[in-house]
């Protein structure tokens, strides 16, 4: 009998796996990869509302020109942009104005948390060159 083959013996497989995870395993990597890629789009979203809100608010012209000195919120430095919202493209800001009693005066605060922000003084009709 012992020159027959053994049918329950089974072959040596020729790929062995350095480390295998259970499935439990997998599930963890899993969900934390995906709170972290959660938190990267969040971050980059206010990224990329911050940049529209500055682009609408017109990149060229000089700040301070017409506004008021004194500040009219005083920002939370503590509140910048972290690493994350750095990596993708997102500048802190000390200093912004706003038109008071806009929306956009609204979102801007709530958008530049780090920011002093300062009362334009000139009114719209102002800016145009219109006499009141």
């Amino acid at each position: 009998m012992e020159d027959q083959p053994n049918v329950t013996r089974r072959k040596p497989s020729r790929f062995r796996p350095l480390h295998s995870f259970s499935l439990r395993t997998l599930f963890i990597m899993v969900t934390v990869a995906a709170v972290g890629f959660g938190y990267v789009a969040h971050e980059y979203r206010i990224v990329r509302a911050r940049e529209a809100w500055r682009a609408s608010a017109g990149s060229d012209i000089d700040w301070f020109f017409g506004a008021d000195r004194k500040v009219f919120i005083r920002g939370d430095h503590s509140k910048a942009p972290g690493l994350v919202r750095c990596c993708l493209g997102d500048e802190t800001y000390s200093d912004i104005v706003v038109y008071p009693g806009t929306p956009e005066a609204t979102a801007g605060i709530e958008l530049f948390p780090e920011a002093d922000v300062h009362r334009w003084q000139l009114t719209p009709s102002q800016l145009r060159g219109e006499k009141e």
